[in-house]
């Protein structure tokens, strides 16, 4: 699943509308129809205000395709890929808790 697709699937199953949460992070609804259907790159700093918005952990938008558990060689991948997320989450956490 790409970035665009997890954070359209998260914010409905949040109920939270598109206009919301354009206005939420201060860009145009137009933006964020195009971030997502994946016509537009998401900037860092937007992907972390829609988590702290919907008061979802960062590692979420990524982790949804990986929810099938792969055996061998596939699973040793998977868990590399897992690591690196929560790695990139803990240190963007880290960028977010510097802010406040």
């Amino acid at each position: 699943m790409e970035l665009g697709t997890a954070i359209r699937r998260i914010r409905i199953n949040l109920g939270i509308k598109q206009e919301e949460l354009a206005a939420a992070l201060d860009v145009s609804q137009s933006y964020l129809s195009k971030v997502e259907s994946n016509k537009s790159k998401l900037y860092v700093d937007d992907l972390v205000r829609i988590a702290e918005y919907t008061n979802t952990p960062l590692i979420n938008f990524f982790t949804e395709e990986m929810k099938e558990e792969p055996s061998g060689h596939d699973s040793i991948q998977r868990n590399e890929i897992l690591n690196l997320l929560k790695e990139q989450n803990r240190y963007l956490q880290l960028l977010v808790d510097k802010k406040m």
